[in-house]
């Protein structure tokens, strides 16, 4: 049985959780597991040759791969082939959460821990600037970025950072939602970035930038940023709770708060989510799809309706492969123990998604996804492998390089011709 894994956290932490974890796992139930962590960067190719070699593999994937992953026919329909699992994992979680692992009514994977992106702000330069409270709107916050810029000309107001942790995509979506959820696809079935909303929010970034309320973000890796920011250099951007959580955790003077993110005038301040789930991949058939295309491949088979995996799995579930099945779904449960999931978030800096579980200390720590997310926007219900396309014009937009309508419209163009793959689309 094989679970594979791009590693989170410190170096070698998950290693060593996972090999005591199906150590057990090996002596209890005689499953022996093989755990492999490959490099987030062909992450998405790794899945698409795991999942043509004929065997039942445990494997992590970001939400937004679900869709498509799930109409190409890779991924087990774990209701259908561990329905007394699914039942005891449904009792565990938020309705919400769970239902964060379906496709079309069928439960593909379970919510393991994710992350929610929100408005951090250092609450003693605010203090000091006499700003009462974190801003609620767009307005709000460019006033709040005045008053910081006369009282600090030194710090910078508003910290964009560059995507040198794969993250920008996070920091500017909260802005192309702007406090609502939107549709993504036009009448024809395909992205478009270009619509009223999101220009308008990421007008508003290039705004900011242009008024020198906000860094350009050309040389500003993440952790200068977040370094800033703990360092009072820096005194509002986007990120991560679960970093605030460490940081408060670590250094319970900091003056670092969180807060929903700012909104249109109108809108409703919303936090940003963002998660991961166990799924089961179906080994046989790649569906046409070449291994090395990765997701970007994976568009057209996952257009052509009702398409199945191979892998002996008949649309009543029978198959050859149901031992192999089995100790996949034993392999999960194993990670979803709450006395593991608790080892493994702490080690991580993630936040758990299962019910009640507030594993950090402290009542105003306790953020715990599952709650946050009752307040959150969500990724788009697409293949997330547009971010490299839409991330980079974004960029330039922040740059002063473009204005926000033409970098969407260029990356609605680029992305509708092929993307980075120059696939058809």
């Amino acid at each position: 049985m094989h679970v594979h894994k791009p590693p989170h956290g410190p170096p070698g932490a998950e290693e060593r959780l996972f090999a005591a974890c199906f150590g057990k796992l090996e002596r209890e139930q005689g499953i022996r597991v093989i755990y492999g962590a490959p490099a987030w960067e062909s992450w998405s190719s790794a899945v698409m040759r795991i999942a043509g070699d004929g065997a039942a593999h445990v494997v992590y994937i970001p939400g937004g791969w679900l869709p498509a992953l799930a109409a190409a026919g890779k991924l087990v329909d774990l209701s259908e082939r561990l329905p007394s699992l699914t039942e005891s994992w449904r009792r565990e979680y938020p309705d919400a959460v769970y239902r964060m692992g379906s496709w079309k009514e069928r439960q593909y994977g379970i919510p393991v821990y994710g992350a929610v992106w929100c408005f951090l702000y250092n609450a003693a330069l605010f203090a000091r600037a006499g700003i009462p409270r974190p801003p609620r709107t767009w307005e709000e916050l460019q006033a709040c970025a005045r008053k910081l810029k006369q009282r600090f000309p030194d710090v910078v107001s508003y910290g964009i950072p560059d995507d040198s942790d794969g993250h920008f995509i996070d920091h500017g979506y909260v802005y192309l939602f702007g406090g609502r959820r939107f549709d993504w696809l036009d009448a024809d079935g395909r992205l478009r970035f270009d619509r009223d909303w999101p220009v308008k929010g990421l007008d508003f970034l290039h705004g900011m930038v242009e008024r020198g309320l906000a860094n350009v973000p050309r040389e500003t890796p993440s952790a200068q940023i977040k370094a800033w920011l703990m360092e009072g250099r820096v005194a509002m951007t986007v990120g991560p709770s679960e970093w605030l959580l460490q940081q408060r955790n670590e250094h319970p003077e900091t003056a670092l708060r969180a807060a929903m993110m700012p909104c249109p005038a109108g809108g409703e301040p919303l936090s940003f989510s963002s998660y991961g789930f166990y799924g089961v991949l179906a080994g046989g058939g790649r569906c046409g799809i070449d291994d090395t295309a990765g997701l970007d491949g994976l568009d057209a088979a996952a257009g052509i309706e009702g398409s199945r995996s191979a892998g002996g799995i008949d649309d009543n579930g029978h198959s050859g492969d149901s031992g192999r099945i089995g100790a996949a779904g034993e392999a999960m449960n194993a990670l979803l123990r709450p006395a593991f999931l608790e080892r493994h978030i702490r080690a991580i800096g993630m936040l758990p998604v299962r019910h009640g579980e507030p594993f950090y200390d402290g009542a105003d720590q306790a953020a715990v996804y599952a709650e946050q997310v009752k307040h959150s926007g969500a990724f788009p219900d697409a293949d997330l492998s547009f971010a490299p396309v839409l991330t980079a014009e974004m960029l330039a937009c922040l740059r002063l390089e473009k204005t926000a309508a033409q970098a969407l419209r260029d990356a609605t163009d680029h992305w509708n011709r092929g993307g980075e793959a120059g696939c058809e689309r």
